[in-house]
């Protein structure tokens, strides 16, 4: 299927003797025909969009494309792109830190970005041409002074006019989280 509803109508005879029964299950099998009524039920099946990885995008791919802007700039580098998630990471350089000497918050919040639009593309259904993010929200659990951060991003919704990923940051070497991410994605169609 390729996201679209599909419903079947189904209809069947049932006793409605809820009034006259008062819910006893008890009576549930009496005979009291003067109480049979039409029930008509509508059965909608929805169906998961179909928008799978496009093998042209790999990390490769995407680090080339990413390389003269702020991606690039800032060492993002795509390790992997599979069916409903990418991965990235990022060498703590001093350039990503605050003031403080701590990672800065813009800096995690770029790599689980990047993570989660590269997603997109990569993901984007029959049709569509490009996305906008149109919501992101970030939780800073921890932070790194050196090291690598990574980041994996995962597909929680992928429909036809929008998608959602979530991300999570972490610290490579000790596994520790960093950050919680969650980016909704406007899908871009070509005007007509």
């Amino acid at each position: 299927m390729d996201g679209r509803v599909a419903s079947a109508g189904a209809s069947w005879y049932g006793t409605n003797l809820g009034s006259r029964v008062g819910g006893n299950p008890s009576l549930l099998n009496s005979h009291q025909p003067k109480h049979i009524q039409y029930v008509r039920c509508t059965i909608v099946l929805l169906f998961k969009a179909t928008n799978t990885v496009n093998p042209k995008y790999t990390p490769e791919s995407f680090n080339e494309f990413g390389k003269p802007y702020l991606p690039g700039h800032l060492g993002i580098v795509i390790t992997e792109v599979a069916e409903g998630r990418v991965c990235a990471e990022l060498p703590v350089q001093p350039h990503l830190l605050a003031p403080n000497g701590y990672l800065h918050a813009g800096s995690v919040v770029t790599l689980a970005d990047t993570a989660a639009g590269y997603a997109c593309i990569a993901h984007l259904p029959e049709g569509a041409h490009s996305f906008t993010t149109i919501e992101l929200k970030s939780n800073h659990l921890g932070t790194a002074r050196q090291g690598t951060i990574a980041v994996v991003a995962t597909a929680a919704h992928l429909g036809r006019t929008t998608h959602v990923w979530d991300a999570t940051v972490t610290d490579k070497d000790s596994g520790k989280t960093i950050a919680l991410f969650r980016c909704t994605q406007m899908i871009l169609y070509p005007k007509a």
